[in-house]
């Protein structure tokens, strides 16, 4: 029917436009962008990363991307929540296992972290919680990637170094006193 794809549910629309530039913002999902760009629906795309992206995955893109369609690849490091100008948070619940991290979640952390650092443009010093093996765990898992993506992290020195503190809330005496206040206070 004229050569346009009809299998495609939305191919009514997409034929229609096939010089749209199509932006696409991916975080984890390499995979299905080499597909796309295997068989490509759009003429040109402009893809972000909210993250670092491993340079075998931009040459796996590079290998899909037979027709030229790729405008542009930038990593934009906004990888958290900025919940006001202070506080930032990565949406997760239930991060450790006991005492151990769930390997998916400290791999997130762990990405989250350097996209903030990187956002912020601070290569910091590294301190965490001697006590706390989680802490130690994800204070190794950000320092391999700063020292892997070492270039990404050359900033200007500063004559005070920023500090990353990493500390356990599971062995905060605060907070369970600050839940049993505001628990009472309800009564």
């Amino acid at each position: 029917a004229g050569g346009v794809d009809t299998s495609h549910p939305l191919s009514h629309i997409s034929s229609g436009f096939k010089s749209l530039p199509c932006p696409v913002f991916v975080q984890e999902n390499v995979e299905y962008l080499i597909q796309e760009l295997r068989r490509p629906k759009y003429s040109i795309y402009f893809i972000y990363f909210s993250n670092v992206i491993s340079k075998s995955d931009i040459k796996s893109l590079a290998e899909a991307d037979e027709q030229e369609v790729v405008a542009e690849v930038q990593e934009f490091y906004g990888d958290y929540i900025a919940v006001n100008p202070h506080v930032f948070s990565l949406n997760l619940l239930g991060c450790c296992q006991g005492r151990n991290w769930d390997p998916a979640q400290l791999a997130r952390t762990t990405q989250g972290l350097t996209a903030l650092l990187l956002s912020l443009k601070k290569c910091p010093m590294i301190r965490y919680q001697l006590s706390s093996e989680p802490a130690k765990r994800l204070a190794e898992c950000v320092k391999q990637v700063i020292t892997k993506e070492y270039e990404l992290f050359d900033f200007r020195r500063t004559e005070v170094p920023p500090l990353l503190l990493i500390l356990d809330r599971s062995d905060d005496a605060i907070t369970p006193l600050l839940n049993q206040v505001n628990q009472s206070s309800r009564g």
